[in-house]
């Protein structure tokens, strides 16, 4: 690593101890990746992707508990024959393939072997519908009035709103650049579609989306549990936040340019909810008092294996073991549709105290920093070290570390709202970034419609085309 002479400068000025908290935030740094971090696998270093290829299954279904594959009661989604086709070829037999003798209708059996093709028709040509207002003279008024046109026929020549879905599916669920989509019309259906026509879909479906959205957080905000998470998306050369809030029923995008509360609160959500919040660890969920919290444990089991592999803690593991043993006895009860008694969850939770014993004592709290030159005291808070951060949140929070145990509805992680902005990590794969900030908006709420679509089994297709012509579906279920 070359230092440039302003960086030197400064390390010139730290003392021994110093320089080795420095040196150990750089180890840190070339150790962590994405089995023990909140980095994500596309940052891992060489190193970090070898690891990950050798390292076992890390999964939290212990052996034996559900076999690989589909599980009893899947429905499956294997091709069937139809009893109706569209279509049926007779296959002739003139001359038998054993003997070479002719064949004929009167030496059929009667009996068929059927084998059917399921295929795509040819593309069709748009269908064109032409609108006729004849003009009409009023003898009373000397008026020449016409009939007006449906609601949506706005111009002389314009695309319908099912070719309007199709382009907002693609871009929007898709997340096709703008060129495939032209690409995709002019070779499949040699019908000339531009970025302003694809532009203009999303517009107008993004207007028509307002209210909807607005009974969607109305609905969020009466959830008894919700998740909640935030990652940075480009727009332009500014980094903006993605907030979303979630259920399994229900999706919700924001983009804002802060990413702690004040662009939490922006979205009018999380400062109304009163229920069970699921989050990772960032300090600005705390601060929301008027409801419940519950941490995500697959954070928690990251950061237990970051501080047992970088600063040799043997509590980590067992505090994983006890979580994970936790969560296998809270499956149990689930496939036996049983709670646990308060006797049980009190031996779960001596169990966590006795490990968290071990914690203090393998970090006790810094001495004091030497006085200064002067005689004065160094200003700030004791640097305490990432295990003893550690140890104290668990200590801390150990009601909302423990809860999905005693309350079934609160999951052991926050994988909802983390899935759920997956999707943007693509777009952003995809597009680099957002061009305007507007254009980032538009995305988020056609997403949350589309997501909450997808949850609530809608037809995504008949979805969009109901947006498009003014009425999204509004009948939204909890969870």
């Amino acid at each position: 690593m070359t230092l440039k002479r302003h960086q030197r400068v400064e390390l010139e000025k730290l003392t021994t101890n110093e320089l080795i908290d420095y040196v150990m935030q750089l180890e840190e740094q070339f150790t962590s990746d994405s089995t023990n971090s909140s980095k994500p696998p596309s940052r891992d270093s060489a190193a970090g992707r070898e690891k990950r290829k050798a390292k076992k299954n890390t999964s939290l279904r212990r052996s034996g508990e559900r076999k690989p594959g589909g599980q009893n009661g899947h429905p499956g989604a294997t091709l069937r024959p139809s009893d109706k086709p569209d279509t049926q070829i007779d296959l002739p037999l003139d001359r038998c393939p054993c003997c070479q003798s002719s064949l004929s209708e009167r030496d059929q059996t009667g009996k068929r072997t059927k084998r059917q093709v399921f295929d795509l028709p040819k593309p069709p040509p748009l269908e064109c519908t032409q609108y006729n207002s004849p003009e009409y003279h009023c003898a009373n008024c000397e008026s020449f009035v016409h009939c007006e046109f449906p609601e949506g026929v706005n111009a002389p020549v314009q695309y319908g709103s099912r070719l309007a879905a199709w382009l907002v599916y693609m871009k929007d669920e898709l997340l096709l650049p703008y060129k495939r989509i032209e690409t995709f019309f002019r070779d499949l259906m040699d019908v000339p579609v531009s970025s302003a026509t694809i532009d203009q879909a999303r517009k107008r479906i993004h207007q028509n989306l307002e209210q909807w959205e607005k009974a969607l957080i109305k609905k969020l905000i009466k959830e008894e549990v919700l998740g909640a998470d935030e990652s940075g998306l480009r727009v332009n050369q500014d980094l903006y936040w993605l907030h979303v809030a979630s259920t399994e029923l229900l999706t919700h995008y924001a983009v804002h340019e802060k990413r702690g509360k004040e662009g939490m609160d922006a979205t009018g959500i999380l400062p109304n909810f009163k229920g069970r919040l699921i989050h990772d660890y960032l300090s600005a969920y705390l601060k929301y008092e008027q409801c419940e919290h519950g941490l995500c444990n697959q954070h928690h089991l990251r950061d237990l294996k970051a501080v047992g592999e970088m600063d040799g803690q043997s509590w980590s593991g067992q505090m994983a073991e006890v979580l994970k043993s936790m969560l296998h006895r809270r499956h149990e009860h689930e496939a036996d549709e049983t709670r646990p008694s308060e006797e049980e969850i009190t031996q779960w939770q001596n169990q966590y105290e006795e490990v968290l014993k071990t914690a203090e004592a393998e970090n006790p709290l810094p001495p004091d920093p030497p006085p200064q030159p002067d005689g004065k005291k160094k200003r700030g808070r004791k640097k305490k070290g990432k295990a003893r951060n550690l140890f104290e949140r668990f200590r801390d929070k150990a009601e909302e570390i423990l809860v999905f145990f005693k309350d079934f509805r609160v999951p052991f992680t926050n994988n909802q709202p983390e899935q759920d902005i997956r999707m943007l990590k693509v777009q952003q794969k995809v597009s680099g970034c957002f061009r305007t900030k507007d254009g980032a908006k538009r995305f988020a709420r056609i997403r949350s419609y589309l997501s909450t679509m997808r949850k609530q089994k809608n037809n995504l297709f008949e979805a969009l085309k109901a947006a498009i012509e003014g009425s999204p579906k509004s009948e939204l279920r909890g969870s």
